[in-house]
């Protein structure tokens, strides 16, 4: 026993470091509850608390409905007093089906289940990131990178308490899909690069099931290829890799993530014209956080610092180049959270944990030149 701890004691005292900052996420996230329980009357009605989001009681309708047998996906809404702006999904969205599963925990109440259920979910991502940087021997990038990602304006914002929403795995699975491209850059074996994208292809199908954006498939499809093309892999590997995508992460996922990319193209970078001559309203002007926002009030809200928040993104793009091939299967985010400077201020929370990550790089390069 006493072998095992020295010879594996920077792991272990990383996975402690790792589950504090997980604690840490979880409080800063449900403190609130304290403040909603003195001021019970405002907060709570007939045992139920107010949620933080419209879209939450979608979700949690169409949790009630899967308990009860009578979710019928796939068709408009026939109950008056329950309008939908847009049909139900065929398959029970993965958040309702994990709040039906949940509220078996909270006495049934759904809400109590989602109010719980988020601050857990939305923490998840530390440990996917963490151990990103910790196995391309840089853990003080994951470690700071997921403390500023998680205490970041814009994440809390979506994903505070109350909030029950699809952003609270938003950072997970991108984060996760990323470890499993690197693990296929790392990685000589045939069996090991197969197994890897296999991981990476069913990531990205529950990826799908939980936010249903499969134009993020069609992204680490490219970068998968990418990767393969660094490590200098044959063709029979790109040929076999392509497969395992491709059907694992569902094929009629990966033809509809093609127009699905091509809208988002359309709709958050290049900005769609109107044509009709009609000056329509825009509902994305509407959206507070869907708007753009001058580069400082948008750096603003991952710290409210800009000058650390700079000093952060320039470390992580200049020290990343000497060693590029490692950082790009992550790239895919950091160029999702670049976004939020030529469209909505909300895919900041993607940029958040690069302003950690370059510390990160930053402290571990003075550490190797003192060396």
């Amino acid at each position: 026993m006493t072998y095992f701890l020295k010879k594996h004691y920077p792991l272990i005292f990383f996975f402690i470091l790792l589950a504090v900052i997980f604690l840490f996420s979880l409080t800063i996230r449900t403190q609130k509850l304290v403040y909603w329980e003195k001021e019970n009357t405002n907060y709570v009605a007939c045992g139920y608390p107010a949620m933080t989001t419209l879209d939450a009681y979608y979700w949690l309708r169409y949790a009630k409905e899967y308990d009860k047998g009578i979710y019928n996906g796939g068709s408009l809404d026939k109950l008056r007093f329950y309008p939908d702006y847009k049909k139900k999904p065929k398959i029970i969205p993965m958040l309702s089906f994990i709040l039906a599963k949940a509220s078996a925990f909270f006495d049934n109440n759904y809400y109590y289940a989602g109010l719980y259920l988020i601050p857990f979910l939305a923490s998840l991502f530390v440990i996917p990131l963490g151990l990103y940087f910790y196995i391309i021997k840089k853990p003080l990038a994951g470690l700071i990178g997921a403390t500023i990602a998680t205490a970041s304006y814009m994440y809390i914002a979506r994903t505070t308490i109350g909030r029950v929403d699809t952003d609270a795995l938003n950072l997970f699975f991108p984060i996760t899909a990323s470890l499993f491209l690197l693990l296929i850059y790392l990685n000589n074996k045939k069996v090991y690069i197969y197994l890897n994208t296999l991981l990476l292809a069913l990531t990205l199908l529950l990826f799908n099931w939980w936010y249903s954006h499969p134009g993020f498939t069609i992204v680490y499809f490219a970068f998968l290829i990418l990767v393969l093309l660094i490590k200098k892999s044959n063709l029979k590997i790109f040929i076999i890799s392509s497969i395992i995508l491709f059907i694992f992460s569902n094929p009629i996922f990966f033809i509809e993530g093609i127009y699905n990319l091509l809208h988002f193209t359309t709709n958050y970078i290049i900005g769609k014209p109107d044509s009709s001559g009609i000056n329509m309203p825009n509902i994305l002007s509407t959206i507070t956080e869907a708007q753009k926002r001058p580069i400082n009030m948008t750096m603003s809200a991952i710290l409210s610092n800009n000058y650390i928040n700079f000093i952060g993104l320039l470390s992580f793009i200049i020290i990343s180049l000497f060693f590029y091939k490692k950082i790009i299967p992550i790239i895919p985010l950091f160029l999702l959270g670049i976004i939020s400077f030529k469209s909505s201020i909300r895919f900041v929370m993607f940029l958040a944990p690069f302003v950690g990550i370059g510390y990160g790089l930053l402290i571990h390069f003075i550490i190797e030149k003192f060396k």
